[in-house]
């Protein structure tokens, strides 16, 4: 099967570009890692298949509007 094949299946049958998706999938990971574990955010990075920490950086801002650590530092358990 083509790329081209295979991405025009996955819009028919999802509404979403297989771009869109793997884009989703990857801000879920990162989230989760984030808010999860104490992983660096260059380990996380790395884990989700970016050569360069400031790349994921920036494609995390791009859709969250949000750095990794101000993601990280803003859902903070509240502690009394």
């Amino acid at each position: 099967m083509s790329t081209v094949c295979l991405s025009e299946c996955v819009k028919q049958t999802s509404q979403k570009t297989a771009k869109k998706i793997l884009t989703e999938y990857i801000i879920m990971e990162a989230h989760f890692k984030l808010l999860n574990t104490q992983f660096s955010v260059e380990t996380i990075a790395t884990e989700l298949g970016f050569d360069d920490r400031s790349n994921f950086i920036n494609f995390y801002k791009k859709h969250t509007r949000l750095t990794p650590n101000q993601e990280r530092k803003s859902n903070l358990p509240v502690r009394v």
